[in-house]
């Protein structure tokens, strides 16, 4: 049962970094300020996007059923759905 979470996690993980991953590139590519939080924003969806090494990991065999990478993801998930939700707001919200 944890082996199956576990997965579930990791793919959504997954997909969600690289939609984050898209928004970070677009927040570096459009060039906003400091002032405006570009810079900001930009570091916090790197550190969401380092959480997809845990979730990589889960799928070889002898990792799927360590207690520490589901503790991972679940943290994981956590940063990722607000690193999604940060990328909305500076994509959307121009100040």
């Amino acid at each position: 049962m944890r082996s199956r979470i576990n997965y579930i996690l990791a793919i959504s993980i997954i997909i969600l970094n690289i939609l984050t991953l898209s928004a970070n590139i677009y927040i570096i590519k459009k060039g906003f300020s400091p002032l405006e939080g570009g810079f900001n924003f930009s570091i916090m969806l790197m550190i969401s996007n380092t959480f997809i090494i845990p979730a990589v990991a889960t799928f070889f065999k002898n990792l799927s059923y360590k207690f520490i990478i589901l503790l991972l993801n679940i943290l994981g998930m956590f940063i990722a759905v607000l690193g999604i939700f940060l990328a909305f707001m500076m994509i959307t919200i121009q100040c």
